[in-house]
């Protein structure tokens, strides 16, 4: 798909010579090859080297296709999808399948749809005729197609697609058979689409870039009027239009690279190089391929000295920040790379691809060209991205995991009910404490972790407090076992106090009893013995005295067995509470 350029012949002649060819990949990918013969040695060391061109023309060949397959949606009215692999000849193909251009469809329909509520019969025909014109376009039938669009205009002429498909057909319509290429009128008719889409654009955003595309499609058929017997004044003025409309187009639509890339090729043929470089520089920017582009490009011949100087100056600065870039993703991959070390995750395949990717960044960045440092600024662009959205992915995965240990931990259903001992209840409560703060902050904070390390403590805290809270919970089983052992002996031995103390008591009554009997006995003894005795005698010479010895016989022996009774009671009461006091102290401390 050759390129053309002023002194290549005529537009028209050039226009016939592509039309026998439909295959836009084809295309692609034979200039893509004539552009990678074309390349001298120094663009290959500063721009792109031989694999880089390869793969270039790899890409391209299956964006094309994958254009192609989607129904070209968005190409015919949207030269910008094709960015540096627009050319001419390609516009010729997109006559063949422009039906099929779901993009611009879809606006009509919508346009349509508002058509329909005025009940205008001039708009409904004046689209009927569009409509027929566009099905003989597909088909190859230019001739045909012109007169049933000129129908259109004849009913309805302030009308962008009308307009515009005009244009697209008097610039591009050439066919085997027929041919109604005609540069001035393309030129007009893109000036009235222009006019007409920015009309719309007060209505509808997406008019404005096909404001900027007709502008553009101006600027090329301009161009294409410059002719081999063109005087220098009359290609100066040409050159100079096309500029101006290139640069207008750009204005309303600075995305638009294919404008910014016209008007440094226009400011070449003009000797503007200054103008040339800024130009073309944009259009770089946009798309990395234009810098290959200017060697297919004859007119950039003027300017390609400096356009060589600004490459070498560009890439230089693509390095730098190349540099800047591998430098701020590097250690965003390695934070990546700790979050992603353990345990095993969904996203292991990702990460590698991740991994995969940023080894080839660093295979660009040794590569030296432009190209290479443009991939690599593109590439950790995309990798930042990417690394981020991993990695709250990652932590929200590695959060799940912690709450689902926070759950484990709850469900153990520790209870220190009935537990006395100090020590476990304090591990208790230090680890409970701990507990709900973790538990609060993986709940409640977005961004429980500044960093693994962190994680990897909190996770390290649960596992050990899932390894605690049984330990305490089996220390507190046995702490309320020996409570409730400790109370049962506690019973035991209040128990057997109780039944000493009765015996005892009942033991120290009947010491006292008996010493009371057994003084008793003795005392009716001594006092029978002393009414003997008296009487033995004979001597009744004091009554009192008889008296006295029989009363004190009975008075006082009983109070002498009386108090020795309670005296041995008492001790033996004593020996019985302290055998049964040493056996409680012996049951107490295991003795």
């Amino acid at each position: 798909m050759a390129t053309w350029y002023p002194g290549a012949g005529s537009w028209i002649k050039h226009a016939q010579q592509q039309a026998y060819t439909t295959d836009i990949v084809e295309q692609v990918r034979a200039s893509s090859s004539t552009m990678a013969e074309a390349i001298g040695s120094q663009t290959r060391e500063v721009v792109a080297n031989n694999t880089q061109l390869a793969e270039s023309l790899i890409n391209s060949s299956r964006e094309i296709s994958e254009r192609i397959g989607s129904g070209l949606a968005g190409v015919e009215f949207a030269i910008d999808a094709l960015h540096a692999d627009f050319s001419y000849g390609i516009g010729i193909c997109i006559q063949r399948l422009g039906q099929a251009n779901t993009a611009l469809w879809s606006l009509l329909e919508k346009m349509d749809a508002i058509l329909k509520t005025l009940d205008s019969p001039t708009m409904t025909k004046a689209r009927e005729f569009y409509r027929l014109g566009c099905d003989q376009a597909t088909k190859g039938l230019y001739d045909k197609a012109l007169e049933l669009l000129l129908k259109s205009e004849s009913e309805y002429d302030a009308d962008f697609f009308t307009q515009y498909r005009l244009g697209y057909l008097y610039l591009f319509g050439v066919s085997d058979d027929c041919n109604v290429v005609d540069l001035k009128r393309a030129k007009d008719h893109m000036l009235s689409a222009h006019r007409y889409a920015r009309a719309e654009n007060q209505k509808d955003g997406d008019f404005s870039r096909l404001a900027a595309e007709s502008l553009l499609y101006a600027s090329i058929a301009t161009y294409a009027q410059v002719g081999d017997d063109s005087s220098p004044e009359a290609t100066a003025t040409l050159l100079t239009e096309a500029k101006s409309l290139a640069l207008q187009a750009a204005a309303i639509s600075p995305e638009l690279s294919q404008a910014w890339f016209h008007a440094a090729k226009y400011s070449s043929l003009l000797s503007q190089q200054d103008d040339c470089v800024d130009n073309l520089s944009r259009a770089i920017m946009l798309d990395k391929r234009y810098a290959l582009e200017v060697h297919e490009d004859k007119a950039f011949e003027p300017a390609i000295q400096q356009i060589d100087s600004f490459m070498i100056q560009a890439r230089e600065d693509a390095k730098e920040q190349a540099e800047a870039a591998h430098a701020r993703v590097l250690p965003v991959l390695n934070d990546l790379t700790e979050w992603m070390s353990d345990p095993a995750s969904k996203y292991e395949e990702q990460f590698a691809g991740m991994q995969s990717a940023f080894d080839k960044i660093e295979g660009e960045l040794d590569s030296g060209t432009y190209f290479g440092y443009r991939e690599v600024v593109d590439g950790c662009m995309q990798l930042e991205s990417e690394i981020e959205s991993l990695k709250s992915e990652r932590i929200e995965e590695l959060l799940e995991g912690l709450r689902s240990q926070v759950n484990s931990i709850n469900s153990l259903g520790i209870s220190m009910s009935g537990v006395e001992s100090e020590v476990v209840l304090s591990e208790y409560r230090r680890a409970t404490e701990l507990f709900e703060g973790i538990s609060r902050r993986l709940q409640e904070e977005e961004q429980p972790f500044q960093s693994y390390e962190a994680y990897r403590k909190t996770l390290i805290d649960l596992t050990c407090l899932e390894t605690d809270f049984l330990q305490i919970g089996i220390k507190g089983r046995l702490n309320r076992r020996e409570v409730a052992d400790r109370r049962l002996e506690e019973k035991k031995r209040e128990a057997r106090q109780q039944a000493a103390e009765a015996e005892a008591k009942k033991v120290e009554e009947k010491w006292r009893s008996n010493g009371v009997a057994v003084g008793t006995t003795l005392g009716v003894i001594f006092a029978l013995g002393s009414c003997i005795g008296c009487l033995a005698v004979a001597d009744r010479s004091s009554e009192d005295h008889w008296g006295y010895g029989f009363w004190l016989s009975l008075v006082v022996l009983p109070t002498v067995g009386y108090f020795v009774g309670m005296h041995f009671g008492k001790k033996r009461k004593e020996e019985i509470l302290q055998r049964v006091a040493d056996e409680n102290l012996a049951d107490k401390f295991g003795k």
